[in-house]
């Protein structure tokens, strides 16, 4: 059976990721007056979702860029929970999406990115934007989910492209596209829960890989949500792990990506990306009442901009990637 819209599910994420900044737990939408969407103003946040739209069909991450499977799928979420997916042209946005797949399943970014540019990222965007318009059987399925099982590797986790070591942002990512696909038992789930296991750190949070010493909040979300779909939360240290997302709240609202200085990675990372990544995995985990609400609600809400769509910062322009995080965010968040 597939996912259904009315379970969890995520995608970034590098939507879903450290890569593209994905990040995203949707379950249907509710009215209005049950979570923070009252703040904002929703029908601007459309409109602006919808100007990104553009005659490919695909979606950029700012109107009038190149359409792109980041901007794609973050808008296609977006508007999910803003209850609009129907007002976009969804035949000319299937068309874009699965003209990017190519002869080994995979998919590329973009319409000027190389047949042979296949990733597990784009090929999990992919998977998840024809969910959202429920087109999964317009591309090629068994292709596409034998990209993605070939990029687990022994260890249990998955890289980016196959042969690729293993790290939590595509670990995440294939868990959530799988699930989506209704085919989450062709991959090796105990190795693969035996990987994101090996990847929580004493403190409480998860690392990007066994290697890597410091904890973040990406990879904790990540490693959260997809435990989550394989319905394995009991190994999480659910204590530690709420302790240490709420150690990285700062007093305006937002987070802190790691407890120590990571430029590398906090410079591909939207802070909206991190921001939501760190209250979905705290309400998953009820540890909500653990942080300031009355800081995170209100830094949110400051970042919608006249042309209706939200910034990474208060300070900061809109995009789409944003956008959808600020609105899957407050969706998720109590009034």
């Amino acid at each position: 059976m597939k996912m259904k819209k009315t379970t969890i599910f995520l995608i970034t994420a590098s939507i879903l990721c450290a890569t593209t900044g994905v990040s995203f737990a949707v379950s249907e939408p509710q009215y209005d007056e049950q979570n923070a969407l009252i703040y904002i103003n929703k029908e601007a946040a459309t409109d602006y979702l919808l100007s990104c739209q553009n005659p490919d069909g695909g979606i950029g991450l700012h109107p009038g860029e190149e359409s792109g499977l980041p901007g794609t799928c973050h808008a296609l979420l977006g508007l999910e929970v803003l209850k609009a997916v129907d007002e976009i042209d969804k035949e000319s946005c299937t068309e874009y999406i699965i003209g990017l797949q190519n002869p080994d399943g995979g998919f590329s970014c973009s319409l000027s990115s190389s047949p042979d540019e296949s990733d597990l990222k784009d090929t999990c965007l992919a998977a998840l934007s024809l969910w959202v318009l429920d087109e999964l059987d317009r591309m090629n399925e068994v292709a596409c989910i034998n990209y993605i099982t070939q990029c687990q590797n022994p260890n249990g986790g998955f890289g980016f492209h196959p042969g690729e070591g293993s790290n939590m942002m595509a670990t995440g990512m294939a868990t959530w596209a799988l699930d989506a696909l209704g085919e989450l038992w062709l991959m090796d789930e105990d190795s693969c829960i035996d990987f994101i296991a090996s990847c929580q750190d004493l403190r409480g949070g998860f690392r990007p890989n066994p290697l890597i010493p410091i904890t973040n909040v990406m990879g904790t979300s990540m490693a959260v949500l997809s435990l989550e779909r394989l319905d394995r939360l009991d190994i999480v240290e659910g204590d530690l792990c709420v302790n240490f997302i709420a150690s990285l709240q700062q007093e305006e609202g937002d987070f802190l990506f790691a407890s120590q200085p990571m430029p590398m990675m906090e410079n591909t990372v939207p802070k909206s990306a991190i921001t939501y990544g760190a209250l979905v995995c705290l309400k998953m985990l009820d540890g909500l009442d653990e942080i300031d609400l009355e800081a995170s609600i209100p830094y949110i809400i400051h970042c919608q901009n006249p042309d209706g769509g939200f910034g990474g910062s208060p300070e900061a322009g809109s995009d789409s990637r944003d956008t959808a995080h600020a609105v899957m965010t407050l969706y998720e968040l109590p009034p």
